[in-house]
């Protein structure tokens, strides 16, 4: 199995998940009646089906079939556009939270509420409570298609809410860990796992093997082995490309966590490790909604000088080495399916968006 596989998994989850909602359409109608729920469906489904990677889905779906020997089964391809509308909740959520302006590089939701009701007055603070209840919309359109498939899924959503609960106190972690909060490097890893690994491996991991009907009673024992680090390393690159990735690559501004004075482990690393007159710059900057590109510089140069940057990278490959190692060590997935796992960790810490 190579990464090139797991791509061609996308346009089928697609397909997916343009049925998901037009069912829901279909089956809430009547109750579509005003302006603001019709541009709600509209916006889901353009914001769902806007180009993407789907990892989580595509992982989850390759899994299914890996371990009941089919190839694109619909039941696996059905949990995955659920798997992907999740995460389309949670990014609805975390562009409010950031205050980002573009997902994808296209405007984010409450960006585009704000424009469409323009016109009856519609400010920051009602476009923003829009895109949470939009969010919000998501999630329960995905619960409900999930309850609705063919097969038993009780255990699997079991697992879906317990996983997506567990990221909700991963992302409230995020909101409160404001840089001006003090904290240290382990709670920023342990937030983390919470709110990227969870998520993004151990969930679609775990919803595969209890679909196809795995019962190893040790089954999120190992998917966490290999889940928890995989997902540190995904996330530290996450913090790497936000400060210095490209923003026509990932679609977002690299000021957004600048502006709202996110502390991540970069940041704190670099706070831990530069001078004083360093860190006041540094906290006149960070959290700051003026901030401006010379402001970045700043904060990138100071990042690399104290040797945040290097630490960072040293944890994150390690992480990712412990996460290669989990994955080749597990009893739940054949030699092939470990190797992609592999090739997916390597990806997360070598992407561009």
């Amino acid at each position: 199995m190579t990464l090139e596989d797991l791509k061609n998994y996308a346009p089928y989850i697609d397909q997916h998940i343009e049925k998901v909602l037009c069912d829901f359409a279909e089956e809430v109608q009547l109750e579509v009646d005003d302006e603001q729920a019709i541009w709600a469906l509209s916006t889901i489904r353009e914001y769902a089906l806007r180009p993407g990677k789907r990892l989580r889905g595509a992982l989850a779906a390759c899994l299914y079939d890996a371990k009941t020997g089919e190839t694109y089964a619909e039941v696996g391809l059905s949990l995955a556009a659920v798997i992907e509308l999740m995460h389309d909740y949670l990014l609805i959520l975390d562009d409010v939270m950031d205050r980002s302006a573009t997902r994808r590089g296209l405007p984010t939701v409450h960006e585009q509420y704000q424009k469409q009701f323009s016109h009856i007055g519609a400010d920051g603070f009602e476009s923003d409570m829009m895109a949470i209840n939009v969010g919000l919309l998501v999630q329960h359109i995905a619960s409900w298609s999930l309850s609705g498939m063919d097969v038993n899924t009780k255990i699997v959503q079991q697992i879906m809410h317990r996983n997506i609960g567990i990221t909700g106190f991963g992302q409230m972690a995020d909101v409160a860990g404001t840089i001006t909060r003090p904290t240290t490097s382990e709670q920023i890893i342990k937030k983390y796992y919470k709110k990227s690994s969870i998520y993004t491996f151990v969930n679609p991991l775990l919803c595969a093997l209890a679909l196809a009907g795995d019962t190893d009673e040790t089954a999120q024992q190992q998917v966490e082995a290999f889940g928890l680090p995989a997902g540190l390393a995904f996330q530290l690159r996450d913090d790497w490309l936000g400060i210095f990735g490209s923003p026509e690559e990932s679609g977002k501004s690299n000021l957004d966590d600048i502006h709202e004075g996110k502390n991540t482990f970069l940041v704190q690393e670099t706070l831990g490790r530069c001078t004083e007159a360093q860190k006041k710059t540094l906290l006149e900057i960070i959290g700051n909604e003026q901030a401006t590109e010379d402001d970045l510089k700043v904060v990138k140069d100071v990042m690399v000088q104290t040797g945040a940057v290097d630490v960072a990278q040293v944890l994150m490959e390690k992480a990712g080495r412990e996460a290669c190692e989990a994955a080749r060590a597990s009893s739940l997935w054949a030699s092939d399916f470990a190797d992609l796992l592999r090739q997916v960790v390597q990806y997360s810490m070598e992407r561009i968006k």
